[in-house]
């Protein structure tokens, strides 16, 4: 397995999610580069813990889970990105958030910048960059710090972006 197919087995791993009564506990923040299973058990057990108090035993109210993509929109040169799960979103180490890139037909991936904005990220796009595709940890072993107030991590997300408007 290559790098770049982790990212596809956990983007596919994500689609069980359409299905009622399901979760998915994110540890791209955990483990190491060569073997898909952290070492540690503890952060796994107390995320895997958490999703049961709030899909099982009816804890609605819970952060039970790090930000999750809901919807994107891209007004001027930036795309805003909305979340389920984004309470206090912040990064853990207080840099800006990592891992963003966009596509497009023209110059192929680039990594942007990005930064919080409430509980959204902002990305800066490059000028006249017309991007067909987002994705954030999109990657065999991301380096990821985006996180909610829970401390969980995001989830990583690969979206076409709707056609790109001509100004």
């Amino acid at each position: 397995v290559d790098a770049h197919s982790w990212a596809i087995i956990r983007n596919a791993q994500m689609e069980v999610l359409k299905l009622p009564n399901t979760a998915v506990a994110n540890t791209i923040d955990l483990g190491e580069e060569k073997k898909i299973h952290p070492l540690d058990k503890m952060p796994v057990g107390r995320r895997l813990t958490l999703l049961a108090r709030r899909e099982v035993y009816g804890e609605s109210d819970l952060l039970a889970a790090g930000p999750l993509f809901q919807t994107l929109e891209t007004p001027g040169q930036e795309i805003v990105i909305h979340f389920k799960d984004a309470e206090g979103l912040k990064t853990a180490d207080g840099q800006p958030p990592r891992a963003f890139w966009v596509g497009s037909d023209e110059k192929g991936w680039q990594r942007v910048l990005a930064k919080v904005r409430g509980e959204a990220v902002v990305l800066a796009l490059p000028f006249g960059a017309k991007p067909r595709q987002v994705c954030y940890a999109f990657s065999a072993m991301p380096q990821v710090n985006l996180v909610n107030k829970a401390g969980l991590p995001a989830y990583p997300f690969r979206v076409e972006l709707p056609h790109w408007k001509e100004e």
